[in-house]
């Protein structure tokens, strides 16, 4: 994690000298996260394709050159799935119920986004654009109907639930500035890592997909 607020650092650093305009914020907002599988997973075809509502927060910096806006971003994130599962029970009075299942990953993550400004409209701008992430996981949250646990990110003790705590990919933005201090956004985070560490069937392959819809505020 020291790793990754050193390298935010000089990123702001190096860029400052060029920019005609340097600011900083807040950002956070919502996340609808899936995980995508590889076709010879050995999970239930009802598993994918499902989401999870998660959250992020974290600190930007707006970097502006010209027609080009740089932003990097540390963030606390959460990705993973959830999944619904029915339960029956064969009893005196037949009964039966849906629950929905979670993984939840948490991961600190860096963004280095490049935007482009489309065109400014008064007191709003719209940007796109996008750029590379890398995060590191925290913490596994997987519950069930009948239970939840905490996995540890590259543990060996359960073969099955292993992950892989590094996840790197890209992201791709669009963004309303409002008054050189307002930001919405909407961002898709296309996981490129396998985050599978599965020791029985290494075939397995699992890699994370986040959107996500954002509300920021500059500090001039």
């Amino acid at each position: 994690m020291k790793k990754l607020i050193i390298l935010l650092f000089l990123l702001v650093i190096s860029y400052k000298n060029f920019a005609q305009k340097v600011s900083f914020g807040l950002k956070g907002g919502k996340n609808f996260s899936t995980q995508n599988f590889d076709p010879n997973y050995t999970v239930s075809s009802s598993i994918k394709n499902n989401y999870l509502a998660g959250f992020h927060i974290g600190a930007i910096g707006n970097i502006g050159y010209k027609n080009f806006t740089i932003q990097p971003g540390l963030f606390y994130t959460t990705k993973g799935l959830g999944y619904p599962e029915q339960d029956i029970y064969l009893s005196p009075f037949f009964s039966s119920h849906i629950t929905k299942n979670t993984q939840r990953f948490n991961y600190v993550e860096l963004q280095t986004n490049l935007l482009y400004n489309l065109f400014d409209i008064g007191a709003f701008a719209l940007k796109l654009g996008g750029g590379p992430y890398i995060a590191k996981g925290t913490a596994i949250t997987i519950s069930t109907i009948y239970n939840t646990w905490h996995v540890d990110f590259d543990q060996t003790k359960s073969p099955m639930d292993s992950y892989n705590s590094l996840d790197y990919g890209v992201t791709f933005l669009g963004e309303i500035e409002i008054s050189k201090i307002i930001l919405m956004s909407a961002q898709y985070g296309l996981g490129l890592n396998n985050i599978s560490k599965n020791t029985v069937i290494p075939s397995d392959h699992i890699s994370n997909r986040v959107f996500s819809i954002s509300l920021g505020f500059l500090i001039r």
